[in-house]
Formats: C-alpha cells, structure tokens, sequence
C-alpha cells in the first residue's frame, strides 16, 4: 500500500490522485461483485446439473434396458 501512496506522489493535483484511487476502488468492487455472482450462480447451477445427468442416464437405462 505504501508503494502505491507513493507513486501517486508524481501526480501534482489532488484531483487527480483521488480519481485514480476512487477508480481502483471501483474496478476492485467490480471484481469482488463479479466474483460474487459467479459463485452465486455456479452453486445455484449445479443442482441443475445433477438433475440433468440424472435424467440422461435415466433415458439411457430405459433404452438399454426396455
């Protein structure tokens, strides 16, 4: 964290340090929401999926089977 203060040094105008920081805040909140849903949506998904093979296995046997 230290590091990156000082590379903001080199910036002359406030402004333009608070925008910088306010824009990695937000492309950081981006990433961690993104994640989020994904995680939301994968754990939502994979009974759907068990389901799914359940069933084709299901055909599968009464095909074999009669």
């Amino acid at each position: 964290m230290d590091s990156v203060l000082r590379r903001l040094g080199m910036f002359k105008f406030l402004r333009t340090k608070l925008t910088l920081l306010y824009a990695a805040l937000f492309g950081v909140t981006l990433i961690l929401i993104s994640v989020a849903v994904f995680s939301a949506i994968s754990s939502a998904a994979q009974p759907l999926n068990e389901l799914l093979v359940f069933m084709r296995d299901d055909e599968a046997r009464r095909r074999t089977y009669g």
